[in-house]
């Protein structure tokens, strides 16, 4: 398994404002990677994850050369749900304590992106 880390900077400070990453690629007949993100609360709603989020996209399906990308998101997280649907990400269905989150396991919504071009 591989892992691919993104960053935004503000160069005004320096400092990182958001991630994406890729992880727990694999490739063979599969070629998917899960894809998470986070951005500093102060830097929310400017546009920046989702470039942040379509620049990993790009890597993923061309140099990387991967099919399948899949980000889940709990179903509170309406920001995460409105960002991946406009990425272009469906969701394929909801998976009950999916994971262990500050004490509680918490259901998440599934969602994927395929390469329709490969």
């Amino acid at each position: 398994m591989k892992s691919c880390y993104y960053i935004a900077i503000d160069e005004s400070l320096p400092h990182i404002v958001g991630h994406c990453t890729l992880s727990q690629m694999v490739y063979g007949p599969f070629r998917a990677a899960y894809m998470g993100y986070g951005i500093d609360q102060d830097y929310e709603g400017q546009g920046i994850m989702y470039t942040l989020c379509q620049n990993v996209i790009q890597s993923a399906f061309g140099e990387l050369g991967l099919h399948r990308i899949m980000a889940n998101y709990m179903p509170k997280n309406h920001r995460s749900a409105a960002l991946l649907e406009r990425l272009g990400f469906t969701i394929e269905g909801r998976a009950q304590g999916y994971l262990h989150i500050n004490g509680r396991w918490e259901d998440h919504i599934l969602t994927a992106l395929v390469n329709t071009e490969d």
